[in-house]
């Protein structure tokens, strides 16, 4: 599978030069976190992205008298990380998690916004189909005895065993460390 194929084509997008009021009420009105910052004349090139969490750290934590004149621009992570339509989903989860971040503006080769993708997108479409990021789980883990260490998968996503036993899932433990 690729960002193509599970992004958000209709992307809620602000401009820098309008206000993070304009911006939040967007987000209001459409439901979303994020709104994809582009450029003034033809808004289809990324320039930078806005989150709810930006806003609230950056403005409203930092200058609650101010933001009513904050603009987009200065609040934005200007530093915009995008990806590829024909990016597979394991490479934009690899750059979200290596950047440390949770959506990605997908851009065609011209850089032209062409959609969004969320790691809720990608788990969503991938958290039903085994073993497409997950690795096999090796029988020594899968066939272990009952209260013995669960070991966690990447991210601490439980995964099933070939004879169907949850396996990676945290259990309480069953003896003391006394």
């Amino acid at each position: 599978m690729t960002v193509g194929d599970v992004c958000t084509r209709s992307v809620v997008t602000a401009t820098p030069d309008e206000t993070i009021a304009d911006a939040a009420r967007r987000m209001r009105d459409h439901h979303v976190g994020t709104v994809v910052v582009v450029d003034g004349e033809k808004r289809d090139r990324p320039t930078g992205i806005l989150t709810d969490r930006d806003i609230v750290v950056s403005a409203v934590a930092q200058s609650p008298d101010k933001v009513g004149s904050l603009l987009v621009g200065d609040v934005m992570t200007r530093d915009v990380i995008t990806t590829r339509p024909a990016t597979t989903l394991r490479s934009a989860l690899s750059t979200m998690h290596s950047r440390g971040i949770r959506r990605l503006p997908v851009v065609s080769g011209d850089g032209r916004l062409e959609g969004l993708i969320a790691f809720d997108d990608i788990l969503e479409v991938t958290s039903w189909l085994p073993g497409v990021f997950l690795p096999k789980v090796p029988a020594r883990v899968a066939n272990r005895p009952r209260g013995a260490t669960a070991r966690t998968r990447p991210y601490g996503i439980p995964g099933t065993a070939e004879g169907g036993e949850l396996v990676g899932v945290n259990r309480a433990p069953t003896h003391s460390l006394g």
